[in-house]
């Protein structure tokens, strides 16, 4: 499975993980703090995950959400394992 992958937990909240082994944790707290002013975020971690339920202010935008934080997070982690790496982009 890859990593960033949601699930609906009843109405009104999305559960995105965030798979250790592909995601950086600084990453994926940053994706909340941009996006806090949109939805309500809980984040919990297990052994090998991050689970980050996602609660939208405007539930229309719910998944719109969820796709966003995920993909922040995503984005920031390529980033910074590009700079980790000495990469440039």
């Amino acid at each position: 499975a890859g990593g960033g992958e949601g699930r609906r937990r009843g109405w009104g909240v999305i559960e995105l993980v965030f798979h250790k082994e592909l995601y950086d944790g600084f990453a994926v707290d940053q994706a909340m703090q941009v996006y806090e002013r949109f939805g309500v975020f809980q984040r919990s971690e297990e052994e090998a995950r991050w689970v980050v339920q996602v609660s939208a202010k405007n539930p229309e935008r719910e998944e719109r959400l969820a796709r966003e934080l995920a993909n922040f997070a995503l984005g920031l982690t390529i980033e910074r394992s590009g700079q980790a790496s000495g990469v440039t982009p």
